[in-house]
């Protein structure tokens, strides 16, 4: 029997994460790998912006294949307050500290130094339809 994920269900997820953003609970910062993603709370040694920055969400729509998306877009560049490689973004709950989104930031790592800006470039985050 094939597998199936109706599109409210996905839907419901990225609501939540659209409600934090309501009212800017939602925090943009990028860490080093080490951060552990599937932990729920930010550690001073793993993140390199210590400054989360605003975002903006677009609405949900189809993904490329399967599931649905929603576009994150920082609101201004990501000032990086400790060296090291830039290896993961993580959306924050500004009132409690829970990661709520965390991606890869890419395959080749980039590496900052102290007091440098990042530019964070909009990216999607797809919840996919069960395979």
């Amino acid at each position: 029997m094939a597998k199936f994920i109706h599109n409210a269900a996905l839907d419901a997820l990225l609501d939540n994460v659209i409600a934090l953003n309501g009212s800017n609970g939602l925090k943009l910062y990028v860490a080093t790998s080490a951060f552990v993603p599937g932990t729920t709370a930010l550690t001073d040694a793993s993140v390199l912006s210590s400054v989360g920055v605003n975002v903006t969400l677009s609405a949900k729509a189809d993904g490329a294949t399967d599931g649905r998306k929603i576009t994150i877009t920082p609101n201004t560049v990501v000032a990086i307050t400790s060296a090291g490689s830039v290896e993961h973004i993580i959306l924050v709950n500004s009132n409690s500290s829970d990661a709520h989104v965390i991606v890869t930031a890419t395959s080749s790592p980039v590496t900052v130094a102290n007091l440098d800006s990042l530019t964070v470039p909009a990216f999607d985050y797809t919840t996919r339809d069960a395979a």
